[in-house]
């Protein structure tokens, strides 16, 4: 191991004496009212994450930073969590607690990259911020994908940040080896894929979407085994993009299921160099099945357009395996992605058919009949649906022998599924004395936090790693 160079030592010492100082004195400011809070919260920011982005461009060996950054996570986390420091409109500042988490992240898996440690840090501590000020004090129009406010003009500005950002890095010398034509595409694109990140942010954790998204897309370009071809990124995002505007205007999917089904759909095909038909089959016929007449409610959820939660509980294992076979290749890979979309293709139909024509539904465990569309439940209708779901994604399989692994193992999840809904997912005594899946004061088993989305995300999960073993 190489000695951390004295140097080292004091340059990291002398910027955490001004961050720990910026925090007293912005924060003192705040309380005397001589300074906006929101103000304040963002001067931090910048200094905060900005002296991270510096100090790692700066110093020989990151050892000593990360022991630093580690240590100081300790009373980041007391003071936030149980003292309530930093609080912005008496929520939480949980961006606090995450940021020097990815910054540890990106220091372990980048040591020797600094690019790939500058960028994103620095994107995250100038773009959101402008983002904030100009949004509070400029914004006319508002959205919300996943539960905090964010505006239009805010939403511009951080994707407008982060190319002024990226020009900087390249009049410095980052992005060597490609021409300015596909430098400036990739800003764009990179910029554009940041802010879509940032607008699903919610309770802080854009300060982990935003710079882990653009180090992976940074990576995928510049150090990828086989790099991402720029212009190739930059067309599957304008045309998925695209696409999942027209689903939204259908309502087939709210703004931040169309979002999040963006950057799934861009991971999946570019990055993890997978087809996209399978996935998109299945999103395509489970929509539409969901507007069928006739459904028994079942959750909160019921008969409405799939949500950002619910586009990654579905498709959130492919995305990983899209990500791993990006950093290492393997054929096998892509067999996985196949299961795991037949898996949520299988549940799909299997629920919504048997919540609608279903006669008699059981609870697979205890075998007790129970109302229509009760996470848990299967009927024979939609026990027969779930073998045309994991049909509709076995017909993409390279053969035969394929065909009938993917139909098995697929038909196998939705049955996890089943087993995990009736043993685990919270259920209910509605306002008829009813089982329902809906919350009410009344819980009558099952765990509060087990909802159908965490069930469907941990069911394909079993599957594929069952599946990885097997195969």
């Amino acid at each position: 191991m190489e000695p951390i160079p004295v140097s080292d030592i004091f340059i990291i010492l002398v910027f955490g004496a001004v961050v720990l100082f910026s925090a007293y004195f912005f924060e003192k400011l705040a309380v005397l009212g001589k300074l906006e809070l929101i103000l304040s919260r963002k001067i931090l920011h910048i200094i905060g994450i900005g002296s991270c982005a510096i100090v790692s461009g700066v110093i020989q060996n990151h050892l000593f930073l990360i022991l630093l950054i580690a240590l100081a996570e300790i009373p980041i986390f007391y003071f936030v969590v149980y003292k309530d420091y930093f609080t912005t409109n008496h929520k939480k500042s949980w961006g606090i607690v995450y940021f020097p988490i990815v910054f540890i992240g990106l220091l372990w898996l980048f040591p020797n990259d600094r690019f790939l440690v500058i960028a994103p840090m620095g994107l995250l501590a100038l773009a959101d911020a402008a983002a904030t000020i100009f949004g509070e004090n400029f914004a006319r129009s508002f959205f919300n994908l996943t539960g905090d406010r964010k505006s239009i003009i805010g939403s511009i500005t951080f994707v407008i940040v982060s190319f002024i950002w990226f020009i900087i890095l390249g009049i410095f010398g980052y992005g060597q080896g490609q021409s300015w034509a596909e430098y400036l595409t990739m800003a764009i694109t990179v910029s554009v894929s940041a802010g879509a990140a940032e607008a699903l942010g919610s309770k802080g954790r854009d300060n982990i979407w935003v710079p882990v998204s653009t180090a992976f897309l940074l990576w995928s370009i510049f150090r990828a085994p086989v790099p991402v071809n720029t212009y190739l990124l930059t067309f599957a995002v304008t045309t998925l993009s695209s696409g999942a505007y027209v689903v939204y205007r259908l309502k087939l999917l709210t703004a931040s299921g169309a979002v999040s089904a963006a950057l799934l759909g861009v991971s999946i095909w570019i990055l993890g160099g997978f087809s996209l038909f399978p996935i998109l089959l299945f999103f395509a016929t489970g929509s539409l099945l969901g507007k069928l007449p006739g459904k028994a409610a079942s959750d909160l959820k019921s008969n409405e357009p799939r949500d950002s939660t619910q586009v990654f509980s579905n498709g959130g294992v492919a995305l990983i395996l899209a990500y791993v076979n990006c950093i290492w290749p393997n054929p096998k890979l892509e067999l996985l992605y196949l299961i795991s979309c037949a898996v949520a293709c299988s549940d799909t139909w299997g629920s919504e058919i048997g919540s609608r024509f279903g006669v008699n539904t059981y609870d697979i465990l205890r075998w007790k009949k129970i109302p229509k569309g009760v996470s848990g439940g299967v009927s024979p209708v939609g026990f027969v649906a779930t073998f045309v779901g994991a049909i509709i994604i076995a017909c993409f399989a390279s053969s035969i022998d394929l065909f009938y692994k993917i139909l098995l193992l697929g038909s196998l999840g939705s049955i996890v599924d089943s087993i995990l809904g009736a043993a685990l997912q919270a259920r209910y005594v509605d306002e008829n004395g009813g089982m329902t899946d809906m919350p009410t004061r009344h819980r009558i088993s099952g765990y509060r936090f087990i909802t159908n989305d965490v069930v469907n995300i941990f069911s394909i999960f079993i599957t594929v790693v069952l599946a990885a073993f097997i195969l």
